[in-house]
């Protein structure tokens, strides 16, 4: 397998909830496993002269946000979502994201990070509409 530009990756979920009235609570899993060698994109990138001297900036965050080495992790988050009127709903979510296998995880880090952060947890408030 050749390296490449982008890490490549499977992953998967499963979400299960419940209508209630106008409460829909829910449990979600997901999990994303990175396949390797993993690679530095940006050096890649422009050993094969994917970039020019104006898009090397371009090519850096790309790297950062998509392509961090190992990027292995799996998240289950519990939520519910609550319909205020026809078309809006108010949602609550909490994730806990566990990395993997010395990973990286999807975070991004400055190029200086050697290690791995640890474990994660996000509470997130959503207000969805429809028009």
């Amino acid at each position: 397998m050749d390296k490449g530009f982008i890490t490549t990756t499977y992953s998967w979920y499963g979400l299960v909830g419940i209508r209630r009235g106008k409460w829909s609570p829910y449990f979600m899993y997901s999990d994303l496993r990175s396949i390797g060698p993993f690679s530095d994109p940006v050096a890649s990138a422009m050993a094969n002269g994917a970039f020019g001297p104006s898009l090397i900036s371009f090519g850096y965050a790309v790297s950062q946000v998509i392509a961090q080495r190992n990027q292995s992790q799996s998240t289950v988050a519990i939520g519910v979502r609550y319909d205020l009127m026809k078309n809006i709903a108010l949602k609550a979510q909490y994730d806990h994201i566990q990395l993997k296998d010395g990973s990286y995880g999807l975070y991004v880090y400055p190029r200086s990070q050697t290690t791995p952060a640890g474990n994660a947890n996000v509470i997130s408030l959503n207000l969805d509409f429809v028009f």
